[in-house]
C-alpha cells in the first residue's frame, strides 16, 4: 500500500496540471509580446510568456532614476530575442537625450546593432509634430515594430516654440505677451494620440510612452491621485497598461570594507490593465552592470511565497532538488536550461495558486450571467 501524499504534494500537483491545460489554451491565441521580466509578464497578462498583446499602446511612468528607460530598454531588448518577434524593428526616440547606457553591455549587442532612431538622420523628437510625422511615417511601412517614447515630457510643439519667441522678443522691449502657450502641447498630444494609437490598434506594433510623474497640486478631493503625469486624457485612455516604476531602494555591496550601491530595487504598480482588468504589483532587481535579474526576481518571489525556503545564506530551491548560496544557485540554474524552465514553471504555478486564492471568495457562487 502506497504512502498517502500530502494535502500540499496533491495541491501543488493540481495547480501545475491546471498551468499546463492553461499554457495549452493560450497557445492557441496570440503570442503575447515579452516584457523580459517574468513577474511583470503575469502582473500584466496572468501568463508568464508575456506581457502585452500587439497592437497596444501602455505607458511606463515614475519618478526621475526610478528605472522607467531601463524597464523600457529590456522590453526592446526581449521581444527582438524572441524567435517570434526578431523580424521587428526597434525604435528608440530618445527626446530627453539623456540616454547614456552602455547599451550592448545591459541589453545585449543585438539590440545596440538593430536599435533605430525614429527619423532618417538618426536624430530624435523635439516636438509633437516631429514625434507625430515619425510615428505616422513608421506606420505607413507597415513593418511590425516596438518604438519607445523617452520621453512625453520632452516634447514641445511648435505653437510654444512660436509663443516663446514671442515671451522673448517682448521681454528684451520691456513689453508683455498675452494668452498662455501651456496648453498647446496637451492639444496637439490629444489630437496626435487619437490618430496614431487608433492606427496602432490595426497593426502588429507595440507604443510605449515613457512620462515622469510629479506631484498633483491641483488635487481637490482624497479621491484624486496625490501624482500625475503629462498627456492628458487622451494618452490614459488608449493605453492598455499603466505601468507605474519607483526605486524601492539601492542594492550594495561591500568593497574595502564600505557598502556600495550596484543597483536599485524597482518596484511596479500596475494600475490600469485592460487584459486582465487586475491591478496588480511586482518588484525586481536591476544592476548597473548588469541590467534587470530576471532569474533572482524569481528566486525571490519563491521564496516570498514559500515555495522554496531560506537557511541563513543557503537557499533550499525544493522544486529543483539543489540548494546553495543565492548567486551559486543563479549560476546553476542560469546554466541548465532544464532547471531554469523548471524554475519558471514554479514561478507561474505560484502566482496562478495565489490568483484562485484569491477567487475562492466567489466560490459556489451561480455566475451572474450565463
Amino acid at each position: 500500500m502506497g504512502r498517502k501524499r500530502p494535502k500540499t504534494e496533491q495541491l501543488a500537483e493540481q495547480v501545475a496540471e491546471r498551468g499546463e491545460r492553461a499554457d495549452e489554451a493560450a497557445s492557441e491565441r496570440d503570442i503575447l509580446l515579452p516584457s523580459g521580466s517574468s513577474l511583470l509578464n503575469l502582473a500584466c497578462s496572468d501568463r508568464i510568456s508575456g506581457a502585452f498583446k500587439r497592437g497596444r499602446t501602455f505607458n511606463i511612468t515614475g519618478d526621475s532614476s526610478a528605472g522607467k528607460t531601463a524597464v523600457a530598454l529590456t522590453i526592446l531588448a526581449s521581444i527582438i530575442n524572441h524567435k517570434d518577434f526578431a523580424h521587428y524593428i526597434p525604435y528608440y526616440d530618445d527626446a530627453e537625450s539623456a540616454n547614456d547606457f552602455d547599451v550592448s553591455k545591459m541589453f545585449g549587442q543585438k539590440l545596440a546593432d538593430a536599435v533605430r532612431a525614429p527619423n532618417d538622420d538618426g536624430s530624435s523628437s523635439n516636438t509633437v509634430e516631429d514625434w507625430h510625422c515619425s510615428m505616422m511615417d513608421i506606420l505607413d511601412e507597415g513593418s511590425p515594430f516596438v518604438y519607445v517614447l523617452d520621453s512625453l515630457d520632452s516634447l514641445t510643439s511648435e505653437a510654444e516654440l512660436e509663443k516663446l519667441d514671442e515671451f522673448r522678443d517682448a521681454r528684451k522691449k520691456g513689453k508683455e505677451v498675452a494668452g498662455s502657450y501651456a496648453m498647446s502641447k496637451q492639444k496637439k498630444l490629444s489630437q496626435a494620440f487619437s490618430q496614431v494609437c487608433q492606427r496602432i490598434e490595426e497593426s502588429e506594433a507595440l507604443f510605449i510612452v515613457i512620462r515622469q510623474v510629479r506631484d498633483n497640486t491641483d488635487r481637490k478631493s482624497p479621491f484624486e491621485a496625490k501624482n500625475k503625469a503629462s498627456g492628458g486624457r487622451a494618452l490614459k485612455f488608449y493605453c492598455s497598461h499603466e505601468v507605474w516604476v519607483a526605486r524601492k531602494g539601492a542594492i550594495k555591496k561591500a568593497v574595502n570594507g564600505k557598502p556600495r550601491e550596484i543597483g536599485i530595487q524597482i518596484a511596479v504598480n500596475i494600475p490600469k490593465n485592460k487584459l486582465t482588468g487586475k491591478v496588480r504589483r511586482c518588484e525586481f532587481p536591476f544592476y548597473y552592470g548588469y541590467g534587470l535579474d530576471d532569474t533572482r526576481s524569481c528566486i525571490d518571489f519563491l521564496l516570498e511565497n514559500k515555495v522554496w525556503s531560506k537557511s541563513g545564506q543557503t537557499i533550499n530551491a525544493k522544486t529543483l532538488d539543489i540548494s546553495g548560496k543565492a548567486k551559486d544557485l543563479i549560476l546553476e540554474i542560469e546554466g541548465d536550461r532544464k532547471k531554469h524552465k523548471e524554475m519558471k514553471r514554479a514561478v507561474r504555478d505560484a502566482w496562478r495558486h495565489v490568483e484562485e486564492k484569491l477567487d475562492e471568495e466567489f466560490e459556489g457562487r451561480a455566475p451572474r450571467f450565463e
